[in-house]
């Protein structure tokens, strides 16, 4: 999408004001500064997407209702308005009165000393334990959180429904804050009550987007890298491309939705092998016709990986290693078919089974900014399947699986790094190696060694 055209405005807390970056922070080191800051995401997010202006609207403290009523009154909206929502902790509660803010509400205060600037509007009852004893009534008698799941839902459904009545284009962000799983947890009972064409991303910043910390303390908020990392996230559009033959009816369809929720899922298979396919999965499948090819992939020249000649001269695996190339060939026509505006893309075969207790956040943010990743699962060497440990391979041997060789297993990729033009022409001229090694050849090799390889994570179904 071309956003040069549009002024960007953000809504959100102290994450969108950027509390306790350099900019932004007293010198007491526990309160922000007077303005957002110029280093904060909607800074950034304004350069990378080339938006003309932004306007950064956060309040630091700010509840989700509280942001709801700082959209429905900020007073510059034009048809060139591009709106992006850094919703709040769902457990905040605010309270008005008359239009002025009552009481605002955040269950840390119950056992901390609070801030005067949080209790001292509420007029004749400005004394502090007053205050706490209405929070801890509040929270310990009428709080629930599918109670406030549901409002959030309701509330985002309103708001993209009154920007959408203006023409303004709105993204919606927002975090899970009461227990790991709570918004997954209600997912399916949400879906029936969102509007279908909302854009919206969950995350958690501790899993997701914590680099590093910024300034201020006793608990600092996201540093100048967390920041980046999330405004690159908010652009970031990842689909998943399943290739292949889905004989052994495997379940890694659902799998991935629990790994990656919310991700597009793409699926690809061969013409006269669609039947393998369950009916509900056919609305965003492709198929191809089963490639041909003129050689041995096994006797493509100057494959750098040091075990690879051991294979030639063996002839190890070659019936099986003939074959190698089809699943780099599928990916190719499966990429070239789903949409443009996909820039990370996953790759993955039907027949592969996940380890759920891997957390890949860190491999996205790193294949989105450094280079493809690929795992694989090794019987003889490497952490053992399913133990929820992964562990990156040196890239100082020749005959370990990083020299040339990108596994291939499960592969995290930018679009930009994949040239299908480079895939015809190693074919033709009979250079594309199979498996791994091809892998390396299309993804890492023309851009000097970029890959990362991991042993652990995914490994194929016997």
């Amino acid at each position: 999408m071309d956003y040069s055209k549009y002024d960007l405005v953000t809504f959100g807390c102290s994450f969108t004001f950027g509390h306790g970056l350099m900019d932004c922070i007293h010198k007491d080191g526990t309160s922000h500064g007077p303005k957002p800051s110029a280093i904060a995401w909607p800074s950034i997010l304004k350069s990378l997407a080339n938006f003309k202006t932004v306007d950064n609207m956060a309040v630091p403290g700010s509840s989700n209702k509280s942001i709801t009523k700082d959209i429905i009154q900020y007073k510059k909206y034009t048809k060139n308005t591009f709106v992006v929502i850094l919703w709040s902790n769902f457990d905040r509660h605010t309270i008005f009165k008359d239009r002025v803010e009552k009481l605002h509400m955040m269950p840390h205060f119950i056992n901390k000393e609070m801030p005067r600037a949080f209790w001292a509007s509420i007029g004749n009852e400005s004394d502090g334990d007053e205050f706490k004893r209405k929070i801890k009534s509040y929270y310990g008698d009428f709080h629930e959180e599918f109670d406030v799941y549901f409002d959030q839902m309701i509330r985002m459904n309103y708001i993209h429904s009154w920007l959408k009545d203006k023409g303004i284009q709105n993204i919606h962000i927002f975090a899970e804050h009461l227990k790991p799983q709570g918004l997954n947890q209600h997912k399916r009972f949400f879906n029936n009550f969102m509007i279908r064409d909302i854009r919206a991303k969950v995350y958690s910043y501790k899993k997701d987007f914590k680099i590093d910390d910024a300034l201020d303390r006793p608990i600092p908020h996201p540093g100048p890298a967390s920041h980046k990392f999330f405004a690159h996230n908010i652009i970031m559009q990842v689909a998943i491309c399943i290739t292949g033959v889905n004989d052994k009816q495997s379940n890694i369809v659902a799998q991935l939705q629990q790994q990656l929720p919310g991700s597009n899922i793409y699926y690809h298979t061969f013409t006269n092998k669609t039947n393998l396919i369950p009916n509900h999965l056919h609305e965003n499948l492709f198929t191809m016709h089963y490639p041909k090819w003129h050689y041995h992939p096994m006797e493509a020249p100057n494959v750098k990986h040091g075990k690879f000649q051991k294979y030639v001269d063996k002839k190890l695996h070659w019936d099986q290693l003939y074959y190698g190339i089809v699943p780099i060939l599928s990916h190719s026509d499966c990429l070239k078919k789903i949409p443009p505006r996909f820039d990370l893309i996953i790759r993955v075969d039907w027949n592969t089974q996940l380890d759920r207790q891997v957390d890949l956040n860190h491999w996205i943010r790193k294949a989105y900014e450094k280079g493809p990743v690929g795992f694989m699962c090794r019987d003889n060497r490497g952490p053992e399947f399913g133990k929820g440990i992964v562990e990156e391979i040196a890239n100082d041997n020749p005959e370990d699986d990083w020299f040339g060789f990108l596994p291939s297993t499960f592969i995290i990729h930018h679009r930009k790094h994949f040239d299908h033009s480079l895939v015809r022409k190693l074919v033709k001229e009979c250079r594309l190696a199979p498996n791994q090694w091809g892998w390396y050849q299309v993804l890492s090799q023309p851009f000097n060694d970029i890959h990362s390889s991991v042993h652990g994570f995914a490994q194929e179904i016997k």
